[in-house]
């Protein structure tokens, strides 16, 4: 079976604004694959692992909570990280050119300097240590030596890179080239304030250190430390209802903060436990896209620290809630 040519048609479920959108960011991140070919994946992968977590949560999970939440979360999670797989590549793609970009640009005056035209200045300067900037470079040379204009050439380089600092770049060339300024020495000037760009970034980085500890420690530590201890009590409640034998104890016990008082619809301690995991979860994954904000100025940027902030937290939560529950053990026999 052809699966290219099923994902193709499963493609054509998917508004036409999705794909373009999705088919300039695979485009920014250098993905070969067709765009159309990765989001039939997409909705085939995501359809089928939807329908096999609503069998398998029937069959093993009592809560009819947790019936209908994980296929959601399964629902949403696939396309979602799938998706942020793809901007975040292109942003390490557009990271990795705007830092070689100054070193192009010298290069390329340099070789204006020489006596050579800017295309064969640009050409000449595609270099095996350039990375992916080599490669773009070599598709502005190609295009401009195929009779297409340079500046058009210059524009579509600076659409396949998820990057302001190379737009800015570009428009700042485009203006030489219509003006016909002193191309070398601009070429330059555009590469040393690229680095003075790139320089400030990693000083305002350094700067927000203490606000990404900060927001690390609260999301990390202090949120799974405070919740590990409410259901550690409600836990203490519940069973101190149950425990309670005499009419005035029950009475008094029955105000106690989701003892329940014998009420079917009171909160327990299994809702208080899901409710915390789910907050800890979402207080993580927002503290890892504000890191990326503060410290990149790009919220997806965040996302690598995502990973490692779950872990840590979620141990930290039940580690705690069962040393907890131990220290109490006398009370919730």
């Amino acid at each position: 079976m052809n699966f290219n040519k099923l994902y193709l048609k499963i493609s054509m479920l998917a508004p036409k604004s999705m794909v373009n959108s999705i088919s300039t960011l695979m485009e920014q991140g250098g993905f070969t694959i067709s765009p159309r070919i990765f989001i039939g994946f997409t909705l085939y992968l995501t359809f089928f692992a939807t329908l096999a977590s609503v069998f398998i949560t029937q069959i093993i999970v009592q809560s009819q909570t947790l019936r209908f939440l994980i296929p959601a979360v399964v629902l949403i999670s696939i396309p979602g990280l799938l998706y942020m797989l793809i901007m975040m590549t292109a942003d390490n793609r557009a990271r990795k050119i705007e830092e070689l970009l100054p070193d192009a640009l010298d290069i390329i005056a340099a070789n204006i300097r020489a006596g050579m035209t800017l295309e064969n200045a640009i050409w000449l300067a595609a270099r095996p240590e350039f990375g992916p900037l080599r490669d773009e470079i070599k598709k502005i040379s190609a295009d401009t030596f195929g009779g297409k204009p340079i500046e058009e050439n210059l524009e579509k380089m600076a659409g396949r890179v998820r990057s302001d600092v190379i737009k800015r770049a570009v428009q700042l060339i485009q203006e030489g080239i219509r003006l016909g300024g002193e191309m070398s020495k601009l070429l330059e000037e555009v590469a040393e304030d690229t680095r003075n760009t790139q320089t400030l970034k990693k000083q305002i980085s350094t700067s927000t250190v203490t606000y990404t500890l900060f927001i690390i420690f609260a999301a990390t530590i202090m949120a799974p430390l405070l919740f590990s201890i409410s259901t550690t009590y409600s836990k203490i409640s519940q069973n101190l209802m149950v425990t309670a034998n005499t009419g005035n104890t029950g009475t008094l016990l029955q105000n106690i903060p989701f003892g329940g008082g014998g009420n079917s619809n009171a909160i327990n301690p299994n809702d208080i436990f899901y409710f915390a995991l789910e907050s800890i979860i979402a207080t993580n994954l927002l503290a890892g896209f504000i890191i990326g904000q503060i410290r990149y100025g790009k919220a997806t940027r965040g996302v690598g620290y995502v990973p490692v902030l779950l872990i840590i937290s979620v141990t930290i939560f039940l580690v705690t809630q069962q040393t907890l529950q131990l220290l109490v053990q006398g009370f919730i026999k």
